[in-house]
């Protein structure tokens, strides 16, 4: 089964997700290519690389055990206040998306550009966030 996982850069906190998103997120990202005009010769394209990855993703996170619950609900507080502090403290956390090999299908370290959740008519929590890649200088 498919799993995703937040943690912290050191990974001293990691919290699965207790429920999943219908599909995992669509990664986004743009060239950074400019247009040069020329006098004689039209326009040429320059190839300056690609940009940063991002995404959006929202679902209902457990604040009850389900029997479709991937693992304690209780981690749902747990993620909601590690995404919020990420935000608010200005530090980078990591998202891990698992397929059903348990393999990494995506490993990235991002920064949360925007965090909204709330509870719903089940108390149960309902997010929207969206993230951006991530990247140290070196």
């Amino acid at each position: 089964m498919a799993d995703i996982y937040v943690c912290t850069e050191n990974r001293d906190q990691v919290y699965q997700f207790p429920t999943l998103p219908d599909k995992f997120p669509d990664l986004e990202s743009n060239s950074l290519n400019e247009e040069f005009q020329t006098f004689n010769n039209g326009v040429f394209n320059l190839l300056n690389g690609t940009g940063l990855i991002s995404f959006d993703m929202g679902f209902m996170l457990a604040m009850q055990q389900y029997v479709f619950c991937k693992c304690d609900y209780m981690n749902t507080p747990n993620i909601i206040n590690l995404m919020d502090s990420a935000k608010t403290d200005k530090f980078p956390i990591r998202l891990i998306f698992k397929g059903n090999d348990n393999a990494d299908y995506i490993n990235i370290l991002v920064s949360v550009e925007k965090l909204t959740w709330g509870f719903n008519h089940e108390m149960d929590v309902d997010f929207n966030a969206s993230f951006k890649e991530y990247r140290a200088l070196k």
